[in-house]
């Protein structure tokens, strides 16, 4: 009921005499993968129109302010984001979310993750008794080859996203790590650089398979020191996808994804058999520090209500 409150007033301030204009959207999705992991989302989305002009770069402008709330099996999760559309080729973002969690035997949704005096590392917290949040703000640029040659067989699409995020759990410290939703545990308060480059290609006239698409993306923490333990090197993910519409309501991703991840001289070495050496106890291999592994395949399933 808060949001359907929000949305007159942001239709009045953004875009007076537009809001007969403005499209809502209801979804729902479910993500799983062979981690194995899995996700719900409910999301909800408005665009509104603002900025238009009568030229092709100009007249599908607008803003989507979109609202979501997620579960996992061991996290609650809430996140809003707003995208400003001035051109066809360009997008502004701004965003964040908030999540808390528990630790069952899946994982742990929020939790500290502590050296301990033996050189091993040990998760502690309680269930919602901290939380993690995220703010950010981002652009992209976005290019469509059938803009410049129509046709049905042109739609080959070109997207560059840059952001700069601020990650933070509320019970941690300055310096020490900590999880979320079963990560590695690697984390810690500061900002964060992420880059996102994708090339899709949507098919046409087809049934069922509407896109294809590869993506390559960066993660790089921006708060951390040279280590021998690697974490000023960057995180990359290499993501390929296919997107299925099954009905007008009803659509499947196919997802599979390689991470290129550090090599450890000791990363299978335990502390008298019981737990894995403390992430930042491990040593880079000299000669080989980084190599590119299989991560997941995963599926995303969603189903537009509205």
């Amino acid at each position: 009921m808060k949001r359907c409150r929000i949305l007159p007033v942001l239709v009045l301030v953004l875009a007076p005499g537009l809001s007969a204009q403005v499209e809502g959207s209801t979804n729902l999705s479910l993500t799983v993968s062979s981690l194995p992991e899995a996700m719900f989302t409910a999301a909800q989305s408005f665009t509104i129109p603002m900025l238009r002009g009568e030229g092709f770069l100009t007249r599908g402008n607008n803003l989507r302010v979109s609202f979501s709330a997620s579960a996992t099996p061991v996290s609650l999760k809430g996140a809003g984001e707003l995208v400003l559309s001035p051109a066809a080729f360009a997008q502004i973002l701004g965003g964040g979310f908030i999540s808390g969690g528990w630790t069952m035997p899946l994982g742990t949704g929020v939790g500290l993750n502590l050296p301990q005096a033996d050189g091993s590392g040990r998760i502690e917290g309680g269930a919602f008794d901290a939380a993690v949040w995220k703010a950010y703000g981002g652009a992209a640029l976005q290019f469509d080859l059938a803009a410049l040659f129509p046709g049905a067989w042109n739609h080959v699409q070109l997207r560059v996203y840059q952001e700069i995020g601020y990650y933070a759990h509320t019970g941690a410290a300055e310096g020490v790590s900590w999880v979320f939703e079963n990560d590695s545990g690697e984390n810690r308060n500061g900002f964060k650089y992420r880059a996102n480059y994708t090339l899709a290609y949507e098919m046409p006239d087809s049934p069922v398979l509407r896109t294809l698409a590869l993506q390559a993306e960066l993660y790089r923490k921006l708060y951390v020191e040279t280590g021998a333990f690697g974490d000023d090197l960057p995180y990359w993910t290499f993501t390929g996808l296919a997107n299925f519409q099954i009905s007008r309501r009803f659509s499947l991703a196919a997802i599979v994804q390689l991470s290129l991840d550090r090599n450890f001289s000791d990363w299978r070495y335990r502390i008298d058999k019981r737990e894995d050496r403390y992430y930042q106890y491990r040593d880079l291999l000299e000669d080989k520090p980084l190599s590119l592994n299989f991560y997941r395949f995963a599926g995303v399933f969603s189903f537009k209500l509205f």
